[in-house]
């Protein structure tokens, strides 16, 4: 098995664009962890918490807090991992030109938008 897998995994893992995705991951995880203990507070299943929440905070205002950490983590991962990515990938790659190709993205990133259109009748 270590005479088969272990190469296989060596370049698996010495891969370029899988290394700039595990470093844009790594730099994300405080991020995650936050906005899943937000959801985790927002969510206990324990009457106990959710009535000792309401009686600190008043009412269920709480909650949104807790939703806003929510939107400002996860909501907002995706274009910062995206981001992380190709700035990794740039980095690692391409030295000194790594702003040229950070541009590129910004530009490609900046152009996709919402391209869906309705036909009028």
């Amino acid at each position: 098995m270590e005479k088969h897998f272990i190469p296989v995994a060596a370049k698996v893992g010495n891969q370029r664009h899988l290394i700039a995705i595990r470093d844009s991951f790594m730099v994300t995880m405080p991020l995650m962890i936050l906005g899943a203990l937000a959801v985790m507070i927002n969510n206990l299943p324990i009457p106990g918490f959710q009535k000792l929440m309401n009686s600190i905070f008043g009412g269920s205002a709480w909650q949104g807090f807790g939703a806003a950490v929510w939107n400002g983590t996860f909501g907002v991962l995706s274009v910062f991992i995206a981001f992380l990515v190709a700035y990794n990938h740039c980095r690692r790659n391409f030295g000194r030109r790594k702003y040229r190709c950070l541009r590129s993205y910004l530009c490609a990133f900046r152009n996709h938008g919402n391209h869906s259109r309705t036909e009028e009748s």
